[in-house]
């Protein structure tokens, strides 16, 4: 599977990922990063999108 190179487009693929079930390891390794990574990924507090849901 092809990473996004945007930070906010990978933690959204790996938000989709983990609804549909797959485990934080189970994206690690499908998305070729660490865990360590992906933890990481999900502790940000990047918007998802440039929309912010206000205004």
């Amino acid at each position: 599977m092809h990473l996004p190179k945007d930070r906010g487009a990978c933690k959204y693929l790996v938000e989709q990922l983990l609804s549909r079930g797959y485990t934080r390891s189970d994206i690690a390794k499908r998305l070729s990063l660490s865990r360590k990574t992906v933890y990481n990924l999900m502790k940000s507090t990047l918007p998802i999108s440039g929309h912010t849901g206000f205004g």
